[in-house]
């Protein structure tokens, strides 16, 4: 994920599912230094299509995954999937707006503001030189990104 970041210069962002899984969620609007997470947690393609839905049932976070190939061109639902993290990366290097070291801002007033809007969810950072989980705190010490696929 962190070399894709690299090689696009804009962040990534992903969902962790209870079974291990990493999606890596559509980045059309990321910038080098922000994930766009959209109005209504609903990430669309270049056809404004529905790509992936995030959202709280019975207080259990749940993404479904569309695929516009089912239902004769019509789309529906590929899969619905337990959440139990989000992931994003922060780009390598220093930042060309003020010339600091991208892992001085670990997490970002940014980073903690979203993870606010996803209460139950744990959230991790990839950086070019590590991968944490953090809280309104600040990160977590002796923690990492769980084993994905």
């Amino acid at each position: 994920m962190h070399e894709y970041s690299n090689r696009d210069s804009k962040e990534y962002g992903g969902l962790i599912t209870t079974d291990g899984k990493l999606i890596i969620l559509p980045n059309k609007e990321n910038s080098l230094e922000s994930v766009a997470w959209p109005a209504g947690n609903q990430w669309r393609d270049q056809q404004n299509r529905v790509l992936v839905t995030l959202f709280q049932e019975k207080g259990v976070w749940k993404v479904e995954l569309y695929d516009w190939t089912l239902n004769n061109g019509q789309g529906g639902i590929l899969e619905t999937l337990e959440v139990m993290g989000m992931v994003h990366t922060h780009p390598t290097g220093t930042s060309p707006y003020n010339g600091l070291s991208y892992d001085t801002f670990n997490p970002s007033q940014d980073d903690i503001n979203i993870m606010s809007s996803f209460p139950g969810l744990r959230q991790y950072i990839i950086t070019g030189t590590n991968d944490f989980e953090f809280n309104m705190n600040g990160p977590i010490e002796k923690s990492s990104l769980p084993n994905c696929q």
